[in-house]
């Protein structure tokens, strides 16, 4: 079995749709740098009981990371953004992201100890109830308002995900966007690039929609590695292995809210190559 068939067969997300109803009227993207500590105090929590909160009356430890600090601090996934808040640390197979909390974090677990939600909908899959939370997340990641962590166990409100915490994204609205961005980005060595189009509006009849779609292609970059035990009579196979551990994806987000009614939909795909031949596949083969 080729690398790039092992890879694919494993590390390509399947297409993600979240179609839901959500309540909460539309709101603008607010200037943190504007507001005093009392107002910072008062930003809304909703994934700790379905419902807005402040953040001083949510039974738990419940913390907020802002749109502001993502872009502060530069974090390009869900999962370094969680990385940032005490209790969490991320693992990285060079294929997926892992999630632990308080100290636990089981290989090949896929995260399914935390319940992901996107603007209150549950992005866990229905097969495994594994969570995305690294570029194979379906959101990019500039299209977040604010991040919502509730650890401890949540069970009691979502169900059996729930065992570690909660993460709520909370998506921005069209307003906040307010007209066109435009991003684009480079990287080498892996030839890296990565663009985004997105388009925010109210229109006349108080219908606030958001459209926005992304990509990001890499070209992976030569690695040295050393194959114990894979030459003949069991001897180590070493050099140099060329266009390794490249990426493609793609992301499509669409929001519509008008009232107490909202209606998202999210498509996510992406391509992983494996950088490290495992599952009996080749090494020093490109893919």
């Amino acid at each position: 079995m080729s690398v790039r068939g092992a890879a694919r067969a494993r590390a390509m997300t399947v297409v993600l749709a979240s179609l839901g109803m959500a309540a909460g009227p539309a709101h603008a993207d607010t200037d943190l740098t504007e507001m005093s500590l009392e107002e910072l105090m008062a930003i809304p929590v909703v994934g700790a009981s379905k419902y807005e909160q402040q953040q001083s009356a949510v039974a738990a430890a419940a913390s907020v990371i802002t749109r502001s600090e993502i872009k502060t601090f530069g974090w390009r996934t869900l999962a370094e953004a969680l990385n940032s808040l005490p209790g969490v640390h991320i693992t990285y197979d060079r294929q997926y992201t892992y999630l632990g909390s308080r100290g636990f974090s089981q290989p090949g677990d896929f995260n399914t100890r935390l319940l992901i939600l996107i603007d209150g909908n549950r992005l866990n899959d229905t097969t495994y109830d594994s969570a995305l939370v690294g570029r194979e997340f379906p959101l990019n990641i500039e299209l977040i308002d604010r991040i919502e962590f509730i650890p401890g166990p949540g069970g009691a409100v979502y169900g059996r995900n729930a065992v570690f915490g909660v993460v709520n994204v909370v998506t921005r609205t069209g307003i906040g966007v307010d007209g066109v961005e435009l991003s684009a980005a480079y990287q080498r060595p892996q030839s890296l690039w990565h663009g985004r189009a997105t388009w925010g509006q109210v229109l006349e009849n108080g219908t606030d929609v958001l459209l926005s779609v992304s990509g990001m292609d890499a070209a992976g970059e030569d690695r040295y590695y050393v194959f114990p035990g894979a030459g003949p009579d069991g001897a180590d196979i070493a050099g140099v292995a060329n266009g390794l551990d490249g990426e493609h994806d793609e992301e499509a987000y669409a929001r519509i809210a008008r009232g107490p009614w909202s209606f998202g939909l999210i498509y996510g795909n992406r391509r992983k190559d494996d950088p490290i031949a495992r599952y009996f596949s080749d090494p020093f083969r490109s893919g």
